[in-house]
């Protein structure tokens, strides 16, 4: 538990923490330059871009850990675990790699 379920979750958490801090950065930059620049710019577009690609890399990482994460919460309620959340946990853990956008 100490080794998996803890820090994956704890992982998370700062992920989605930051990556929403980062969000609201860019959105109050990116109303700064359109209301100097007006219509003209395409920052907006930019930020919406920057937005999903964050979104896509924290469900991307909640898919592939939150498995892990299951396996060890089941396994602390009993010492049985279903042998497929197993699979799925050892299928999901090894495809993952660097993640390139």
């Amino acid at each position: 538990m100490w080794f998996t379920t803890v820090p994956i979750l704890l992982i998370f958490s700062t992920n989605a923490v930051l990556y929403f801090l980062t969000w609201l950065r860019i959105r109050q930059e990116t109303e700064i330059i359109m209301q100097s620049l007006g219509t003209q710019c395409t920052t907006r577009k930019a930020s919406i871009r920057a937005a999903q690609a964050m979104l896509l890399l924290v469900v991307a990482f909640s898919i592939q850990w939150g498995a892990l994460s299951l396996f060890g919460l089941w396994n602390l309620i009993t010492a049985k675990v279903p042998q497929p959340l197993y699979y799925i946990v050892v299928i999901l853990s090894n495809i993952g790699g660097k993640q390139c956008i």
